[in-house]
Order: C-alpha cells, then structure tokens, then sequence
C-alpha cells in the first residue's frame, strides 16, 4: 500500500510492513515533513466516499473542479489529450477508467485482423490497461476493486488508460478506422 502525504507529496510504501505484520492498519506513520500518515483498514478503502475523494483530490491538482468532471454514470476528463470516462460500481466495488479509440470497423475481415492485433497488443504491450469492446467501439480499460486501492493506485489506472490510448490510437485508427481522419502533425509529416 502506498500513503501519500497530501502535506509534501512525498509517498511512502507501506505494503510490505503492513504484510509482514510490522505496521497493521489504524497505526501511523511519520511523514518527512512532520505530518502524520494513518494506515486505513483495507474495508475503509472500497466504499463510495474514498472513491469520491480521489476524484476531488485528483481534480483538484489538475486546477478544476470535481463537480465540473461528473457526468451521468461517472466522470469524464481530458488526460493527455485523451478523453477518459471513470465509472464507480458501488455495488460490486469496482472501478473502471476507459477511453475510446475508435468505431468498429463495418468489413467483417477487417474487424478479425483488429481483434487479433488488440489481443496480440493486450498480451504484451499494454500493461495493466486492455483493449476492449463496448457496443460498437474498440476501448482502452482498466478495471480493479475499490478494496484496497489507495491514491497511488487510483493516479496509475487514470495514467495506464491515457497512455495506452495515446501510443496506439492513430496507428489503429490509420489501419482500421473506415473513417480515418489524420491530425495536424501527421499532415505536416506527410
């Protein structure tokens, strides 16, 4: 587990005291710059509420509002120049960060060689973020359990999914996209 302290920013690996039974939740810790760090029991971390604060704090340091990110299911923001949506299932405890790429390609042959190529992709080039579908659209997603997930966490599945998206989506919208569409910088080049 990671604490970060909101006083300095500085994070502190906690997980491996906290496994070998060193440091047990409710205990604290004493940050660099003096401020006290509480380890949270890992129930503290899945309800709604934490989930809502991560999103304030995160929005917070990108210099907007919260409430300016919610959307109808969630929340959507810009990262990178990739738009992302958040969803909070409260009910299962489960977080997903996604963004789309692309619409699915109409020619049946051309949507096999899209789906090979994401899977071959999912295997060895995308990390803990995956490429997904959702209706007619190739996704990039991250999901995880609320259980646990501290801000650190919260921070890499936003990141993972913006990344992904941006080291593929030109290339997989050139090659499989029915309607492709270059930006300013592949005019330019080419």
């Amino acid at each position: 587990m990671i604490l970060h302290c909101g006083n300095c920013g500085k994070d502190y690996d906690v997980g491996k005291e906290c496994d070998t039974g060193k440091i047990s939740s409710r205990e604290s810790v004493r940050c660099e710059c003096g401020d006290l760090l509480i380890i949270p029991e890992p129930s503290d971390l899945e309800n709604e509420s934490v989930v809502r604060h991560y999103i304030r704090r995160w929005a917070k340091e990108c210099g907007v509002s919260a409430s300016s990110l919610r959307i109808e299911g969630g929340w959507e923001f810009i990262v990178d120049g990739v738009v992302l949506r958040m969803n909070h299932d409260a009910s299962e405890n489960n977080i997903t960060v996604f963004g789309d790429l692309l619409q699915l390609p109409q020619e049946e042959v051309k949507q096999c060689d899209l789906y090979q190529r994401v899977l071959k992709l999912n295997f060895h080039a995308t990390g803990e973020a995956r490429f997904a579908l959702a209706g007619e659209s190739l996704v990039v997603c991250f999901s995880r359990p609320t259980l646990g997930m501290d801000y650190h966490e919260f921070q890499h599945a936003v990141a993972a999914v913006a990344q992904v998206a941006n080291d593929f989506d030109e290339e997989l919208a050139e090659e499989f996209s029915d309607v492709y569409v270059p930006d300013e910088e592949d005019l330019r080049e080419g």
